[in-house]
């Protein structure tokens, strides 16, 4: 499948109606890689993956609706994750690079590492989280992505 199409005209207008952005390259670039972390989530859903040779697995609706919903609140200008399912019907977003997170979306929680593997690793574990406004500490991390 091909998880890309073509901008209508509606959506480019809709791109540079947002406030303080102009339609450059770069804004363009990140909105379709937005919809591609999309589209590739509603394939682990509807599509499903294999853990191994014998065991299908999808990512729960509500578990998608969660991780687009925590995907549209990232800054425009912050690096997007890379997206891969948990493997217990939840999805996992990973930011590399100088500031690296790792957070885990499942149906009533979020699960955050910050900076994993150093000395300065943070947890913040079993946040909840009905897809609505994220709480005030994974906002602060997603935020500080972007600096």
């Amino acid at each position: 499948r091909v998880l890309t199409r073509q901008m209508g005209p509606a959506e480019y207008s809709a791109l540079l109606a947002l406030p303080g952005e102009a339609a450059t390259p770069d804004v363009l670039k990140n909105y379709e890689q937005r919809r591609n972390i999309a589209a590739a989530l509603q394939l682990f859903r509807t599509e499903g993956y294999f853990t191994d040779a014998s065991r299908r697995c999808s990512v729960s609706e509500v578990s998608e609706t969660r991780a687009k919903a925590v995907l549209a609140s990232l800054p425009r200008r912050a690096p997007l994750p890379k997206v891969a399912p948990d493997g217990d019907s939840g999805v996992l977003l990973v930011w590399e690079g100088p500031r690296r997170v790792l957070l885990t979306i499942d149906e009533k929680h979020l699960h955050c590492v910050v900076a994993p593997g150093t000395a300065d690793v943070r947890y913040l574990d079993e946040i909840a989280f009905d897809g609505g406004e994220l709480p005030a500490e994974i906002t602060g991390v997603l935020n500080s992505l972007a600096a």
